[in-house]
């Protein structure tokens, strides 16, 4: 009787998770293609593609799989998950999904070198296409090869077959607004600037008629400003890429906005207002930073586990093995209960230790805090008389220049004047560092500080301080006095700063931080 009532309740359960499971994997490539994903929900996709019969549904997830880590750059996954999702497209006879796949397999393969295998699995593509006569995924198929062949070296060749694919009144809008971005992306690389706008400029007025196109624009605008800078007319880039600033304040792509910044800072360092290009290139380092994060969370993410199991349980679907698979998940069920019950027991035990052991850090703590407490008040005392010591040291400093200055005048022997002199000259020069040093760093201009950090991102903010100092012409002595440091920390510092800057024995560093 247990057994039975056991299977069916594993039933029900079966039955009402796996298409609540197919669902949401469903809305999740829904947002995939609309770009609303976290590295979180997509290695959620593996995990529920791993569940899920339905072919077409496991084919469109290992697909994006497939590009997404392509654009990552984890080839080999990608290479795993777009092999899934040809042999389902084959398996259903899905013609289109199939000449699809192939071309990103070939694109894969032009990605990590292999521009011989990619050239065999473009062409089979095409072949594909031309044998069930879809002249819009032709198309595609062509724009792929053409890709290779710049990548290749070869661009004349790649412009032959893309104008025509342009020219055709059969190619649909959006397609030949992407076309023309890739020609003009040709021009630009053959340094034809203003051939690359013209092409830039046709593809932008047929953007603005489409729907879902605003990353798109946004790169045209962005690539339109890149080929003015190249150009050296500032304003229009400047004019350009203002454009693509006012798009990204929908967007949260932060690739596109390290890009923008990076713009901006070349448009600035053109323009000589080095300020702002300092002020954006330290905004491009910071988006371009939480760019790389985001990336590498994902690609480095430990899915090996999620891997095997989703590889098992594919060869369950291909083999038809269903009455061995609920088996093997009324036996993980069992397992899994029990596992629960034995993981609350252990939480319990766990939380009763803990709470204990916290009881008796809190009676550590309270008697550590009363001695901190009279270590505070000790130290507030000597602190109060270190206070008292400072402002007594520097009344006593004015009152001896004063007695020096008197003595001065009252001495005949010039000889003895001239010391008193060069005395009351050092305990100015000593008050004058003290009481400015915090003002040195802001007479320093932002042309200086933007080609410093440019120039050498690798130096430490100790080090761009001491060279800002070394720029206003300063000794060592006096830098180990502002900066709270030993006379033999700054030379140190000033050793590794010609390191950094791969100066030779010759050179002199403040004539090179004087020449930038």
């Amino acid at each position: 009787m247990f057994r039975k009532l056991h299977y069916c309740l594993f039933l029900l359960f079966f039955f009402s998770v796996v298409p609540a499971q197919e669902g949401r994997l469903e809305k999740l490539i829904q947002d995939a293609k609309e770009k609303k994903l976290t590295p979180k929900n997509i290695l959620e996709i593996e995990r529920l593609t791993s569940n899920s019969k339905n072919d077409t549904l496991n084919m469109n997830a290992y697909r994006f799989l497939g590009e997404t880590y392509s654009e990552l750059e984890v080839y080999d996954k990608a290479n795993l998950f777009l092999q899934k999702a040809l042999y389902l497209a084959k398996k259903n006879k899905l013609n289109k999904e199939i000449g699809i796949l192939i071309g990103n397999l070939g694109n894969l393969q032009r990605h990590i070198g292999n521009y011989e295998k990619s050239l065999e699995l473009l062409t089979e593509s095409k072949k594909h296409f031309q044998k069930t006569n879809n002249l819009s995924e032709l198309a595609n198929a062509n724009a792929n090869i053409a890709s290779l062949l710049i990548t290749t070296g070869h661009e004349q060749e790649a412009i032959k077959i893309l104008i025509p694919i342009i020219n055709d009144k059969g190619t649909k809008p959006k397609k030949k607004a992407i076309l023309l971005i890739n020609v003009g992306a040709i021009y630009s690389k053959l340094k034809k600037y203003d051939i690359a706008v013209n092409y830039y400029l046709e593809a932008l007025s047929i953007l603005k008629f489409e729907k879902n196109m605003e990353k798109m624009g946004m790169l045209t605008y962005q690539n339109l400003a890149e080929s003015f800078i190249k150009m050296k007319q500032y304003d229009k880039a400047l004019f350009y890429n203002q454009k693509s600033e006012k798009m990204l304040l929908n967007s949260d792509s932060n690739l596109l906005k390290a890009n923008l910044y990076l713009l901006y800072s070349e448009i600035y360092e053109g323009k000589l207002d080095f300020k702002k290009a300092y002020k954006n290139h330290q905004s491009h380092l910071e988006y371009k930073e939480l760019s790389d994060s985001a990336k590498a969370t994902l690609k480095f993410e430990n899915i090996e586990t999620l891997n095997k199991l989703e590889n098992q349980k594919l060869d369950l679907q291909i083999k038809g093995q269903k009455i061995q698979l609920l088996e093997n998940e009324k036996f993980a069920t069992r397992t899994k209960i029990t596992f629960l019950i034995l993981l609350i027991i252990g939480i319990l035990l766990l939380s009763y230790y803990l709470i204990k052991k916290q009881r008796s850090k809190v009676k550590s703590l309270s008697h550590v805090i009363h001695q901190t407490e009279d270590k505070l008040e000790f130290t507030q005392t000597k602190t109060d008389k270190m206070v008292l010591n400072i402002v007594k040291n520097n009344d006593f400093i004015e009152r001896f220049k004063d007695n020096l200055k008197q003595v001065q005048k009252t001495t005949s022997d010039s000889e003895s004047k001239t010391e008193l002199g060069k005395l009351l000259f050092e305990l100015q020069n000593f008050k004058l560092i003290n009481d400015t040093k915090e003002e040195l760093f802001n007479e320093v201009d932002a042309q200086f500080l933007y080609k410093l950090e440019k120039k050498f991102p690798s130096l430490t903010e100790e080090e761009r301080k001491i060279c800002v100092l070394i720029y206003l012409n300063l000794k060592n002595k006096d830098m180990a006095v502002i900066l709270n440091l030993s006379l033999r920390s700054v030379e140190n510092s000033r050793y590794r700063i010609r390191k950094k800057m791969d100066l030779d024995s010759n050179d002199n560093l403040s004539t090179v931080l004087q020449s930038l």
